[in-house]
């Protein structure tokens, strides 16, 4: 079939209606689609005097699926060109590009509130002649105003919008940065408000707002959209009114800042900027993309006819590929593409990068940068300060020496300028980090042009801090170039990215914070690499090099300390890494590298779509992604309802994550932020079936002590309750949730001892100090050249503030607790104590806490009843309690005196089982392909705990951490590389986990099962060839153990499935192994869990065995061949220990790798898997 199409095309483009006319397949700052991404796109043109239908065209990848995305609507005009974005996002649309036709500056009629405007201000035939006229924004005090007007509760604003050619406005949306309230009108017709009464209740000039709001903008945040309906609109002159309302009359700001923006389907006379948000809609976008590594797309007519095809080559990014003249049959690539537009200035050849030598990175001494031979016919400019080059740029002849750290940039081009390629690196001489570094690259007017540079003051800047008025509280965006050197030599990772000045008042210190945005048009949406070690993530949209806010110039890492000690604690944070930064080669200090609070960062966590979040902020009103009708619900339950009983309580339990509040409040409590909870609030939800509210801890650096040395002594769960609180910080909305929670008695029964938790393990003074003192360690060795860069502190200053710190961690328990005692009206300390026995036989949780040594010492309240539960690691159930008595794994005791108490658990026998990989599906059928995925089986008489238990394959850096959930007793859970593609194929009544990020071979793979205290729990060595069953390997079914209780390590243990499967299932080839006969079992036999393990010296294997009989002890490697053989005495107890020391029958040492320790009397047997270590 491909020949035939070949053979076809000459022909076909002289008489076809449409052709392919240009394509893009890297876009990288090029034309954005409605979500602000730059995807790839593909451009038709009609060549015919007449204007084309498009539904029922189709566009393709795929010569064998011609038809794979369809047209539904559209036309193209006669002589015009269409855009379809290759995204893969499968939208069917009008084509809706929005253009800014009202921005920021432009002159509107304004008239401040002195008394009420006439009634007819809104309206077109009101004469507003007589009111002032200037450029938006308008207010005072705080710097972001154009015009500046006197200190007042309102402002009215008109403007007359010309709106022509009505028929083809696909739709108009408004955008306000706006400090307290407002209410905007089209035509005297209200369309949208904030924070200012009802809809459709009139304002006069003294309504005040009904809380303070700070403008977005200058905080970083972007701007929701309001669409306007149409049908408020006239052919010609509109007018747009808008009046801005204070919240008091002794505010110290007022802000305005209207936006107006139209929808057509012509590509955009003015792009909104990234700051204004845009409706998810209308654009045409393909399910596919298309590959920048070349490939053919057709187009083919209603009736399944060819009418054009065209094969792109190898593209980088922001070049295309397509003809010239448009519809000729010249092929050519284009820099810059051209959608929408003739194509022009094309070119038979790609541009070049040079190959630079020695590589980017640390040099002693110097280093002579050769960047090879220049290919004839072109010519590399470059740079040496950061500086675009360009035509007037030096130019490369020879090899020159670098002596000092410098960043090269570098042009390559035709002799005219045209097909143009920009390359940046990094060259450090005699530098020698202690830190990560991260080298930012730009021109150098991007930051420091006085009129136009985003880092500094500029001629509006207010000379008090911090600095209203200056370009740094511009929200411009640069772009900047990324290298980052992980290890302090190697490069780690290099690309674009747009950076902005990022955070609040701290913007007015030297020493600025930088947000890092992956965007499409700078070459990649995504940064791609792990940057914390900690954090199993490896893709960001976003990133902040923080300054540490208002901690700068003291700490400098308190934030990222303090959050830090919850890393165990389910709470949303940001991952913490301290680097050292160069702008343009110019050391600029330690900043703290952390993740940007986005529903991207979410997604990130959460493995949701980011269109799948509802993220807000303060009291609900600030709508940061998604929506807020959900949370405004619960907010007019929680005032309306009491909260005291049960069932009044389930609503707000469906709809808030209570064990995530209680932790996210009491954190908050025991740093004594001092800047919350009336700021720096962040809450999501999934926009799901169940989704609950989760809070966003970030930004703490107001807590441990930063502006008292005695800040452990303060009350700040009084401040966090106060019905009555000032403004700022804690206004009354910010502390109505936890009051109003906390007249529930379980919520409060719940808060207390949540905090005697936390305060007895993560905020414990030991740890805490322990935290402490690694992370001063840790940048320890920077600080000398990070003083001398800002000229302040010193090691003095430094140490001082960490022991303030220090002093906070040792006393805040005791003043912390106390202030429990009084509000609550609690009783005396008391201690509990908890042991376990065997030792590593189970876990204990202590209310919300599980401890990770035993014994273990907390202090809790004499009399608040303490919930407590035995769990049983695999191998082991529970029996009893020692030191209370009883075999309910679940208590609740009294605390009216200390106690001590030790769970004491035992083997399980045969019968009980294990826990053990009961399927594995590594290579599914192409017709069924469902994706890679395990099956965990717990046939234990107990549930199993698996929180932060992990998955892993052969490779130890591959680890699929389990999140928080409990296996019940003969319950099975799945774990998926791809959970989409699972529930496709087996549905979505299973219990599933993932996605695993990494994959099983086809080949034959070991994977492992670990406990969260990293001992090897199950592990299996499949093959897809024989012994081992090889229909799973493609054929459709899947490995499956055919009992429980067989050894898993063996290839007869296993089977090939009946049909796909049997996933949340008994396996369809289970049966009663014949050893298993109950007259050959002896009584009680059992092979317990080998401790520890991995082992290095000596490793322990528990067992119980009929006494008097004979006991054989076989060890095998994982090839089955024999490395020991003993037979015990059988005189032991039933109840023995047998342990190994790593070495052969004949005293030699085992090599590092996996063993198979078999336990055998009379003709049963079983097995255990340890790892030897050397």
């Amino acid at each position: 079939m491909l020949g035939f199409i070949c053979a076809l095309i000459p022909t076909l483009l002289f008489s076809q209606s449409l052709v392919l006319n240009e394509i893009l397949a890297s876009n990288q700052s090029g034309l954005r689609d409605e979500d602000g991404d730059t995807p790839d796109w593909i451009e038709i043109y009609n060549p015919t005097p007449s204007a084309i239908d498009l539904n029922g065209f189709a566009l393709s990848d795929d010569i064998e699926d011609p038809n794979k995305w369809r047209f539904e609507t559209g036309q193209i005009a006669a002589g015009g060109h269409t855009i379809i974005f290759a995204s893969d996002k499968d939208r069917q649309g009008e084509n809706i590009f929005w253009d800014l036709i009202i921005s920021e500056g432009e002159d509107w009629s304004y008239f401040v509130g002195s008394s009420n405007p006439p009634t007819n201000w809104k309206s077109s035939d009101f004469d507003a002649s007589s009111w002032s006229m200037g450029p938006s924004g308008f207010g005072y005090g705080d710097d972001d105003d154009n015009t500046v007007i006197p200190a007042t509760l309102s402002v009215f604003l008109r403007k007359s919008v010309t709106i022509e050619n009505f028929a083809e406005i696909e739709g108009l949306l408004f955008h306000i940065d706006y400090d307290d309230g407002y209410i905007a009108f089209i035509n005297g017709i209200e369309f949208s408000r904030a924070n200012l009464g009802l809809p459709g209740t009139p304002a006069n000039n003294t309504t005040t707002a009904d809380n303070y709001t700070e403008p977005a903008l200058a905080q970083g945040f972007d701007l929701p959209f309001h669409l306007i309906p149409q049908d408020i609109l006239t052919e010609g002159e509109n007018i747009l009114a808008i009046q801005v309302h204070n919240h008091s009359t002794t505010s110290s700001d007022l802000t305005a800042i209207p936006f107006l923006s139209i929808g057509r389907s012509d590509p955009p006379t003015t792009a909104l900027p990234d700051y204004l948000l845009v409706p998810e809609s209308s654009l045409l976008h393909t399910n596919f993309k298309v590959s920048s590594s070349g490939e053919l797309l057709t187009l083919t007519s209603p009736n399944g006819i060819l009418v054009d095809s065209l094969r792109t080559p190898e593209l980088p990014s922001n070049i295309s590929w397509g003809r010239q003249p448009d519809a000729g049959t010249d092929l050519l690539y284009f820099t810059p593409p051209t959608p929408g537009a003739m194509n022009t200035g094309g070119s038979t050849t790609l541009p070049e990068l040079p190959e630079l030598t020695p590589a980017p990175g640390f040099y002693s001494g110097g280093i002579v940068l050769n960047m090879g031979t220049v290919p004839p016919g072109r010519i590399y400019k470059y740079t040496r300060d950061g500086a675009t080059p360009d035509l007037s740029s030096p130019e490369y002849t020879s090899p020159f020496p670098i002596t000092e750290t410098t960043v090269v940039r570098v042009m390559t081009s035709n002799p005219d300028g045209s097909n143009t390629t920009q390359s940046s690196y990094s060259y450090f001489i005699n530098e020698d980090p202690y830190l990560p570094v991260m080298s930012l690259i730009f021109e150098p007017g991007a930051f420091f042009d006085n009129d136009s540079g985003l880092y500094v003051m500029g001629d509006n800047a207010s000379q008090s801090f911090p600095h209203f008025g200056a370009n740094f509280w511009e929200d411009w965006e640069r772009q900047v170039h990324i290298e980052y050197f992980e290890d302090g030599d190697d490069l780690s990772y290099a690309g674009n990215a747009g950076a902005k000045i990022f955070g609040g008042w701290s913007r007015g210190n030297p020493q600025r914070s930088i947000s890092l945005f992956a965007r499409g048009r700078y070459g990649t949406g995504k940064f791609q690499y792990p940057f914390f070690s900690d954090l199993n993530i490896d893709s960001f949209e976003a990133m902040v090099l923080r300054n540490s806010g208002n901690d700068w110039n003291m700490s400098g890492y308190r934030d990222g300390f303090m959050t830090g000690l919850v890393d165990e604690v389910d709470l949303e944070k940001q991952a913490f890494q301290p680097v050292e930064v160069y702008f343009n080669g110019e050391y600029w200090g330690i900043y703290n590298l952390r993740e940007k609070v986005n529903e991207h960062f979410l997604a990130s966590h959460h493995d949701i779509d980011s269109d799948d979040v509802d993220l807000l902020g303060f009291d609900g009103s600030e709508v940061i992604n998604g929506e807020n009708t959900h949370y405004l619900d619960l907010l007019n339950y929680v005032n309306n309802n009491a909260l005291n009983s049960e069932a009044d309580f389930e609503y707000v339990q469906d709809r808030v994550d209570i064990r995530n509040f209680i932790d996210y409040q009491l954190s908050q409590i025991y740093y004594d932020n001092q800047d919350w909870p009336g700021n720096n609030i962040k809450f999501w939800r999934p926009r799901q079936p169940g989704g609950k509210w989760r809070w966003i801890l970030y930004d703490t650096d107001f807590g441990f002590s930063t502006w008292s040395q005695n800040n452990y002594m303060r009350n700040t769960l009084e401040f966090a309750t106060d019905p009555a609180g000032p403004g700022w910080p804690n206004p009354p909305w910010s502390t109505l949730l936890l009051r109003k929670f906390l007249t529930n008695p379980q919520f409060k029964q719940d808060f207390i001892l949540t905090a005697c938790d936390l305060l007895n393990q993560p905020f414990r003074p030991d740890v805490v100090d322990a935290a402490l003192n690694g992370v001063q360690q840790g940048l320890m060795l920077s600080l000398p050249t990070h003083f001398q860069r800002w000229g302040h502190n010193d090691f003095v200053h430094w140490t001082s503030e960490g022991l303030i710190m220090d002093d906070f961690a040792q006393n805040r328990p005791a003043y912390m607790r106390n202030h429990f005692r009084n509000k609550f009206n609690l009783g005396a300390d008391s201690q509990f104590e908890i042991s376990i026995y065997p030792p590593h036989a189970g876990k204990v949780k202590v209310h919300s806490i599980m401890p990770d040594s035993y014994p273990w010492t907390g202090t809790y309240f004499s009399d608040v009843p303490l919930d407590i539960r035995a769990i049983a690691l695999s191998g082991f159930q529970f029996s009893h309690w020692e030191g209370i008595g009883g075999d309910d794994p679940d208590l609740s005791i009294s605390l009216l005196n200390s106690v001590s108490l030790t769970a004491v658990f035992e083997p399980v026998s045969p019968d009980d089982g294990a826990l053990v990989i009961n399927e594995i599906n590594y290579h599914s059928d192409s017709g069924n392909d469902c994706a890679d995925w395990i099956e965990l089986y717990n046939g234990t008489q107990m549930e199993i705990d698996l929180s932060s238990w992990f998955i892993s394959d052969g490779a130890d850096d591959n680890q699929f951490v389990l999140p928080e959930l409990i296996l019940p007793s003969d319950g099975y859970l799945i774990a998926s590389v791809d959970s989409l593609a699972f529930r496709a194929v087996h549905g979505n009544n299973i219990p599933l986990i993932g996605d695993i990020d990494f994959n099983f071979s086809n080949g034959g793979e070991l994977i492992r099962l670990f406990n969260s205290d990293n001992i090897l729990v199950d592990s299996v060595r499949y093959d897809d060839g024989s012994p081992w069953p090889t229909e799973p390997d493609g054929d459709g079914p899947t490995l499956e153990l055919t009992h429980p209780s067989l050894d898993n390590g063996l290839s007869e243990s296993w089977a090939a499935s009946d049909n796909l499967g049997t996933p949340g299932a008994r396996n369809s080839r289970y049966a009663n192994p014949a050893s298993m006969s109950q007259h050959h079992v002896p009584q009680s036999f059992h092979v317990g869990m080998a401790f520890p393990n991995p082992f290095n010296a000596r490793v322990s294997i528990p067992f119980t065995a009929a006494p008097n009989r004979p006991i054989r002890i076989d060890i095998f490697d994982v090839r089955g061949r024999t490395v020991k053989s003993e037979t015990l005495d059988p005189m032991l107890n039933a109840l023995a220990l047998y342990q190994w020391d790593g070495t052969t029958s004949s005293g030699t040492d085992c090599g590092s790798g996996m063993y198979i320790v078999r336990v055998s009397q009379d003709n049963v047997s079983a097995s255990t898997k340890i790892a030897l270590l050397r």
